[in-house]
């Protein structure tokens, strides 16, 4: 990760896209899922580069926020307001669910949100529920 132009840039590990089983499509339509949730990121691919053992990475970017980190009181306030459930299903990540907005947030510990006028999750992972 490294900031350049008010732009925070992110490469994926190689052969990793987010998730252990994620596909780049997969990856991509969660960078575009984020851009309808939180507008302000402006998530934008930017590259796709191979590595010399043929390994693939997604480089990406978001706005760069400078504000502090949240603690976890206040993210677990903003969702449940946001009318979120915390969902324990397992997978080791503070993950909400909203049914009637049809969404799983995985991985939404604080170090994942970026306090601004409002709450702007930076590196959360965006879930459809079919």
């Amino acid at each position: 990760m490294y900031i350049k132009d008010k732009r925070v840039y992110k490469r994926t590990k190689s052969g990793k896209y987010g998730q252990k089983h994620a596909t780049p499509d997969q990856y991509m339509e969660r960078l575009a899922l984020m851009n309808k949730i939180c507008p302000p990121l402006d998530n934008r691919f930017e590259d796709f580069v191979k590595n010399l053992a043929g390994q693939c990475s997604i480089i990406s970017s978001i706005r760069f926020f400078p504000g502090p980190h949240p603690d976890g009181h206040t993210v677990d306030s903003y969702l449940k307001e946001a009318g979120f459930a915390l969902l324990s299903d397992g997978s080791g990540t503070m993950d909400y669910i909203n049914r009637d907005f049809r969404l799983i947030l995985r991985d939404c510990h604080p170090q994942n949100w970026i306090m601004d006028r409002d709450l702007i999750p930076i590196d959360i992972i965006p879930e459809v529920i079919q």
